[in-house]
């Protein structure tokens, strides 16, 4: 599918205001300097349109099942998701079933769910054992997956004795990747050294997943992850965050397949015109993101403690320096580190659907999966990963909670109870994202801007490239 021509540009001339690197330029010493590389040149503002067929027709969803799904890397769980000898769990994509298991202290195995008697499913979620047991005849697996017992393996002279198939499945930055396709490229090459660059400055190793909730999205995948591909949309479907969310002022590199956004916190949103003072900003931000502060067990996220901001102290720097002292506290010294990295959004897209908000307080990571084999729904889910100062032991990671489908996130009590007011913000998302799937049945396409939402035309030409086989990640 092909980008269609799009019409005479609008041409009322962008205003002046105040970007990311107008904050950023007064601490550039201390900003690590992988936050100025720029990315590729996308080419004429005149391409960036996409056809509403690569969101609802059947035959691109048959088509990304096949030649996306079937040869790309994706994030399939933490290390820690199955931190124990045995520990295992369900990854699905799309109508596929693998099991992930730690089948030894240093060793994690990634292994078709499938019984090589009558293909049965041997597991579903996630557990821990000694071996697999095929419910239906009794097959017996170990854990890297070799045939260990067959009942009545005499009437099976035919067969050559092999265990479950085994996909290809490497591990980066704490996390466990998987690809069907044998033929792929390493991990590393894939992820690429710009990339690379992002996750090295604050790696995962040293974090555990503090809360994850998924969440049935009735769109297409590709919708829900566009909408944390820009910042543009906040003001109007996040308006009580508008105060304390900058939307056109960040910035969007491109690197190849994947991608990098800046957001802008703790500044008014300036499309809409939003006047606020510092308190009422920083007053703002603490209230609808409160869940994605790290509160103490038994505190309710919706009554964080209030600060008030000194006298000529912005928001920014107040936040900035709350941090730092909250995690000074605790052993962890972010005192060199720069304002922007403690208080901004930096969002990198792993191609084609991982998401990693990445910072020194900590990362929120978005996942972006079709929903089985259905193509107007996918499955969201999101993760709180926490710094644990020093070299001690971390917490088991908290295993993923899904949310029931057709529930709120605010009406559901544990995602209420750990994120407060910010369920808020995923169900406005959530809900957006069905607008579109039902307003692009009656749309031919949709258009997007030259510099707030470039990265929405390269992940789909990028997708489109990826399946006629040009997959070599160029930076």
């Amino acid at each position: 599918m092909s980008l269609l021509d799009p019409p005479t540009p609008m041409g009322n001339g962008k205003p002046d205001f105040k970007c990311w690197h107008d904050y950023a330029a007064p601490e550039k010493d201390r900003i690590s300097p992988h936050l100025f590389e720029t990315g590729d040149d996308l080419g004429p503002v005149e391409d960036f349109r996409v056809p509403a067929g690569n969101y609802l027709a059947r035959e691109q969803h048959e088509r990304e099942r096949e030649h996306l799904w079937g040869t790309v890397w994706q994030m399939a769980c933490r290390l820690n998701d199955i931190p124990n000898v045995g520990d295992y769990l369900e990854y699905e994509i799309g109508d596929r079933s693998l099991i992930i298991v730690r089948d030894s202290e240093t060793s994690v195995k990634a292994l078709k769910n499938a019984c090589r008697h009558r293909a049965t499913a041997m597991i579903s979620g996630k557990g821990n054992t000694s071996c697999f047991t095929c419910p239906f005849h009794g097959w017996a697996y170990k854990l890297d997956g070799s045939l260990e017992h067959v009942p009545a393996g005499w009437d099976f002279p035919q067969f050559d004795g092999s265990g479950l198939r085994e996909v290809r499945c490497e591990t980066y930055n704490s996390n466990v990747y998987v690809n069907l396709d044998d033929n792929a490229a390493p991990l590393i090459d894939h992820i690429g050294a710009t990339m690379h660059r992002n996750f090295e400055a604050y790696p995962d190793h040293r974090m555990w997943k503090s809360w994850h909730f998924g969440i049935v999205v009735e769109s297409n995948w590709k919708i829900m992850a566009e909408a944390f591909f820009e910042a543009y949309h906040v003001p109007w479907t996040h308006p009580a965050y508008a105060p304390g969310s900058g939307d056109v002022q960040g910035r969007i590199d491109v690197f190849g397949f994947h991608h990098r956004l800046i957001s802008m916190a703790l500044i008014p949103s300036f499309t809409s015109g939003w006047e606020s003072t510092e308190q009422e900003i920083f007053d703002c931000v603490m209230q609808a993101a409160g869940g994605f502060v790290q509160i103490p067990d038994g505190q309710d996220p919706d009554s964080l403690p209030q600060m008030t901001l000194p006298d000529g102290v912005t928001a920014r720097r107040f936040m900035a320096d709350t941090i730092r002292g909250n995690w000074g506290g605790q052993g962890l010294d972010l005192s060199g580190v720069s304002e922007t990295e403690l208080v901004d959004l930096f969002s990198n897209l792993i191609f084609p659907n991982f998401v990693s908000f990445v910072g020194p307080g900590g990362h929120v990571t978005y996942r972006f999966r079709p929903n089985g084999d259905d193509h107007n729904s996918m499955i969201f889910d999101i993760a709180n990963l926490v710094p644990v100062p020093g070299d001690g032991p971390l917490p088991p990671d908290v295993p993923m909670t899904m949310i029931p489908r057709g529930t709120l996130m605010r009406d559901h009590e544990l995602a209420q109870k750990v994120l407060g007011q910010t369920t808020l913000i995923v169900d406005e998302d959530v809900s957006n994202s069905a607008r579109i799937q039902k307003g692009l049945k009656v749309s031919e396409e949709i258009v997007v801007g030259e510099e707030l939402e470039p990265n929405i035309v390269a992940f789909h030409r990028n997708i489109e490239r990826w399946m006629t086989g040009d997959r070599r990640q160029s930076r």
